[in-house]
């Protein structure tokens, strides 16, 4: 589904890198089996490159307190509440692997594909391509790179907010 959107949302909490004591990104390691949430930011970094998703909007939603002060629950700023958990900066050759087999699968894609570079032109500089391997630290902050969205502050205002950006996002790209 990836492979045909034009804006990929990527919506990033403690969750989505730390879920249960059995799923942490934080313990990916080069022998690890891999792990879809870094295999979808890789596939997105090499489709925005390719030109097939034209906006990545990461979405960075804190974590949820209750706070009577301002009036009920509220969103923590993601950084500033540790929501990203120290990453590994290491290579997982099986989700290299498999993003590859994906990308190369798809019959729009799979024929446009250079055979030894991939490369997602908009990262920081230094960021390897897919064909070289990032590692976990740098497919993450590539991801982060882009401008993105906070879910922060009172709870629902928070929430509007995002849906607010994400529709602006879509109609930006959008095509009849």
């Amino acid at each position: 589904a990836v492979s045909s959107a034009r804006v990929v949302v990527l919506v990033m909490s403690r969750k989505t890198f730390v879920n249960s004591p059995k799923y942490d990104v934080s313990k990916l390691g080069e022998a690890s089996g891999g792990d879809n949430v870094i295999l979808e930011y890789e596939l997105v970094l090499e489709l925005f490159d390719l030109g097939r998703v034209k906006a990545v909007l990461p979405v960075l939603v804190g974590d949820l307190k209750n706070d009577a002060d301002m009036g009920g629950d509220v969103y923590t700023h993601f950084f500033s509440s540790g929501c990203l958990p120290p990453l590994p900066d290491v290579k997982v050759p099986s989700i290299q692997s498999k993003a590859l087999s994906y990308l190369r699968s798809d019959p729009g894609i799979g024929s446009i594909l250079p055979p030894d570079e991939l490369r997602c032109a908009d990262v920081p500089a230094g960021t390897p391509s897919l064909l070289a391997g990032r590692t976990v630290k740098q497919t993450v902050s590539a991801c982060l790179s882009f401008q993105g969205h906070f879910v922060c502050g009172p709870k629902m205002k928070s929430v509007e907010d995002a849906v607010e950006r994400v529709w602006q996002t879509n109609e930006m790209f959008d095509v009849d």
